[in-house]
Order: structure tokens, then sequence, then C-alpha cells
């Protein structure tokens, strides 16, 4: 987009004082009215290295700057050529002031929107300033709702780019809050594995005892002849041969003249008869 410039040279007025540097500016503007704005340029600032600072050598430095389109330079000496005490020069360095910093708003964009945004509004702040004296009216009212479209334009970019950084610094502090809450999740787990080795341990320590302890009451047991284990262990036992009585004085005399009775001395052995309805005798011993 484009908005008016003034394109006024100023010529410095000769003097025996000023001789050189007017015979000087004289030829820059004639450079600059060429379209030689870098040529201009450098002679400009060979100037101000005679004349060091004035007010009418920083305001065409800061036209051929300006079609140049180093407009952060060119609002440097716009802004030293404005405090110049001719009031007529210093309308015209304002309005031209207030276009560089339009366009070196547009140019620093990208990079810095914030800075952007104030270059555009010192515009707009320039422009009312030139209201208020009735300089350059027409020219202000063409440039002004240019200057607050895109003032407009780049609040809403500039919002837009607060959400979306709003929106990543919420997504990054969102995953630093789910590491740190896995990491807490892990440190507490490899904190628990010795509590829970531990238990295992103790665990398998008395399963041991126990089964010491069984094993040792198990031996114990067969020892004393526990009935179980012995059923289980041992064989069966043989039976034992029944023991017999001791037989009185009385019944041994009774025995033996029974014995007298039924037997021959001296180892003869007298057959008897047997008899129907008694059963046999038979010796015991």
């Amino acid at each position: 987009m484009k908005i008016f410039f003034i394109l006024i040279l100023s010529v410095f007025l000769c003097s025996e004082a000023y001789g050189d540097v007017a015979s000087g500016v004289n030829n820059a503007n004639k450079l600059y009215r060429e379209g030689k704005y870098k040529e201009a340029q450098i002679d400009y600032l060979d100037l101000l290295n005679q004349k060091k600072e004035n007010d009418i050598i920083n305001y065409n430095l800061a036209n051929a700057l300006y079609q140049n389109e180093q407009f952060g330079e060119s609002v440097t000496k716009y802004r030293k050529a404005l405090l110049t005490d001719n009031s007529a020069l210093r309308d015209k360095v304002r309005y031209n002031l207030a276009n560089a910093l339009f366009y070196h708003g547009l140019a620093i964009e990208k990079q810095d929107i914030d800075q952007a945004i104030e270059s555009l509004t010192k515009t707009l702040a320039h422009y009312d300033e030139l209201r208020i004296s009735n300089q350059d009216d027409e020219k202000v009212a063409f440039n002004y709702p240019i200057v607050e479209r895109e003032l407009e334009r780049m609040k809403q970019q500039q919002m837009m780019q607060q959400n979306q950084q709003n929106s990543s610094d919420n997504s990054e502090q969102n995953q630093k809050n789910s590491g740190n809450e896995e990491q807490n999740q892990n440190n507490k787990q490899e904190g628990q594995q010795p509590d829970n080795q531990q238990g295992q341990n103790q665990d398998g320590a008395q399963a041991q005892e126990k089964n010491g302890q069984d094993q040792q009451a198990q031996d114990q047991a067969a020892s004393e002849g526990d009935p179980q284990s012995s059923n289980e262990q041992q064989p069966a036992a043989q039976p034992r041969a029944v023991r017999m009585q001791a037989l009185t004085e009385d019944e041994a005399k009774m025995l033996l003249e029974d014995y007298e009775q039924n037997k021959d001395p001296k180892g003869i052995i007298n057959f008897i008869e047997k008899r129907p309805n008694r059963r046999p005798v038979y010796q015991d011993w």
C-alpha cells in the first residue's frame, strides 16, 4: 500500500559562515533529484560530519534514507530534525516522520509485532498533531484510515500469536507434568520393590523354618514310636509266642499222677482201647 509522502528538500541559506556547507547541500540535493539516493546519502553524512547537528541536513538525509527504504534510520534523523525552531519545516518533518514510522512498522512486523504496533500507533499520533495545526489535512485524511486498518490487522495477529503461545505453553506444561507424574510413579515403584523383595524373602524364610519344624517333629515322633509314623515306616510286628504259665505244686502233682496212670515206664507206650463216647486225650507237652 502507498501513502502520500512529502518530497521537499531544504536548501541551506548561503552565508559567509556556511558557504561551503551550503554548496555541499546543493550538490547533494542535485544527486537526490536525479534519483541517486545512495550518493546523496553519502554527501549528507559528510556534511553532518562538518557541521555536526543541523536540522536541514538531518531532514534531507532522512529523506534519502527513506527513499533507500532504510526506514528505521530515517526515523532517527527525522526526530532530530523535528527539534528545529522553524515551524514550517517542523510540520513537514512530522508528516514524513509519521510515514516513515508506518513503513518501519510494516518492515519489522514479522520480527517484532509489538514494536510494529507501537510504530503505527505513533504514526496516528503524529497525524493527530497535524490535524490540530491543519497542515496537509488532505494527505492526512487519505493516509489515516489506511494506517488504522493496518493497525487493527496487526492487533488481531498479535492476539492470535498470543493464543498460540499460550496453547503451546500449556501443552509443554502438561507434558512436563505428565513426565513428572510418570517419574514419580517409577520412583514409587522402585521404592516398593525392595520392600516386596524383603517380604518375599521373609515369607521364604518362614516357609523354610516351618518345613524344618515339621521335619523335626516327624523325626521326633518316629524316634518316640509314634503310632502313625510306626505304621507308615516300620514293618508289621510278628505275633509273639504265648508264654506258658508256671504250674503250681498241686497241679504238677496231679499231672504227674495222670501221667503215671497213662504211661508205661521206661518209654514203653501202652495202647488204650478206644471208647465210642469218649474223646482221646492228647498230651500237651
